[in-house]
């Protein structure tokens, strides 16, 4: 994911795992 307001589902999943954001 790169622009959180244009992708897609998975790439916000994706973002948020590779930011560490997703992860408690």
């Amino acid at each position: 994911g790169q622009i959180l307001s244009t992708i897609s589902a998975d790439e916000c999943s994706n973002y948020l795992v590779n930011s560490g954001y997703g992860r408690s």
